[in-house]
C-alpha cells in the first residue's frame, strides 16, 4: 500500500514542475516581446548594431544647415555648405533591405549636385553629416566667380561713432537664409531635402557661421570662438525658418590713426628735442668763440 501510494506522489511532482518550467519559458518569451514592442528606442533602430552609438544629437532638431562665409587671414575666401542629421532623425529617415540599413539617399543627390558645381566634398553619411566646401585666394577671385564687376556701388551704410583714439563702426544685415525657401539656390535645395527626408520644418535649424581674422569686429552672435588653425574668430548665428529674416548686427572698433599719429609726435618730441637743444647749444658756443 506504501508504494503505491509513494508512485502517484512523484509523477504528480515530476508533472508540476514540469509545468511551472514551461510557463516560466512562456513568460519570459512573453515578456521579452512585449518590452521590444513597448520599447521607443529600437524600432527606430530597427534592431541594427551599425546604427548604435553613431551620429549627432541635435537636441530636439531633425536636421541643421550651415553656412559659412569667412575671410581668411591671407585676404582669400572660405564659402561652405553644410547639412547635419540627428541621430534619431538618421535612424528614421533610412530604410532596411535585406536586414541592411540603406542610408538616406539625399546626401548621394547633395554630392552630385555639389561636386558639378566644383565643390570639395566631405561625406560622412554614416554619421549623417555632408560639408561641400570652396577656398578663393583672394577677394577679387571670390568678386569674379560669383558674377561681380566692380562696378557695383561700394558706399557703406555704416553709422559712425567719432571719437578721439578709435572709432566705431554700426552696420546691420540679414544673413544668406533669408532666401532659404525661396528656389534657385544652394541653402534651398539642402531644405527642401531635409523637408521631402521628413524633417519638420520648425526642427531644422538654420546656423550662419562669419569668421574673421579681426578682432576689432564683434557681433551680436550666439556664439563666438576662436579658430587656432585658422587664426579666425567664428561668430555664431543660429536660426529657424521662421526667424530666417533675423538681423545680425556688427560694429568695428577702429583706431583713428591720425590720434595715434599725433601722439606719436608728442611722446617723440622729449627724445628728438634733448639731442637737438644739445647740438644747438654746441653750435652757439663754437660760433662765439670763433666770432672772438
Amino acid at each position: 500500500m506504501t508504494l503505491k501510494r509513494k508512485i502517484p506522489l512523484v509523477i504528480v511532482f515530476a508533472v508540476a514542475t514540469i509545468l511551472v518550467v514551461a510557463a516560466s519559458v512562456c513568460f519570459s518569451d512573453f515578456t521579452a516581446y512585449a518590452d521590444t514592442d513597448t520599447d521607443t528606442d529600437m524600432p527606430e533602430l530597427f534592431g541594427l548594431d551599425e546604427l548604435k552609438d553613431i551620429g549627432y544629437d541635435l537636441r530636439g532638431y531633425d536636421a541643421e544647415i550651415g553656412y559659412y562665409s569667412q575671410t581668411l587671414s591671407n585676404s582669400g575666401i572660405y564659402i561652405a555648405f553644410e547639412v547635419t542629421l540627428d541621430k534619431d532623425f538618421l535612424a528614421r529617415a533610412g530604410a532596411v533591405e535585406d536586414c541592411v540599413y540603406r542610408y538616406p539617399q539625399m546626401f548621394g543627390e547633395l554630392e552630385k549636385a555639389f561636386t558639378a558645381m566644383g565643390y570639395t566634398i566631405d561625406c560622412d553619411e554614416h554619421n549623417g553629416q555632408l560639408l561641400a566646401s570652396m577656398t578663393f585666394e583672394s577677394t577679387t577671385d571670390y568678386y569674379i566667380a560669383t558674377g561681380r564687376n566692380g562696378y557695383e556701388s561700394n558706399e557703406s551704410s555704416a553709422n559712425v561713432k567719432k571719437g578721439f583714439f578709435y572709432n566705431d563702426y554700426y552696420s546691420s544685415t540679414v544673413t544668406a537664409f533669408s532666401s532659404v525657401e525661396n528656389e534657385g539656390n544652394l541653402l534651398n535645395l539642402i531644405y527642401e531635402k531635409c523637408l521631402a527626408l521628413g524633417a519638420e520644418k520648425e526642427k531644422i535649424k538654420l546656423s550662419y557661421f562669419y569668421g574673421t581674422p579681426y578682432k576689432i569686429i564683434s557681433t551680436d552672435a550666439d556664439q563666438v570662438t576662436y579658430n587656432r588653425n585658422k587664426k579666425l574668430y567664428v561668430h555664431r548665428f543660429d536660426m529657424t525658418p521662421s526667424t530666417k529674416d533675423r538681423e545680425i548686427h556688427f560694429t568695428q572698433h577702429s583706431p583713428n590713426s591720425w590720434a595715434f599719429y599725433l601722439i606719436a609726435v608728442i611722446v617723440a618730441v622729449p627724445v628728438i628735442a634733448a639731442p637737438l637743444a644739445i647740438a644747438i647749444t654746441k653750435r652757439k658756443k663754437k660760433e662765439g668763440t670763433n666770432g672772438r
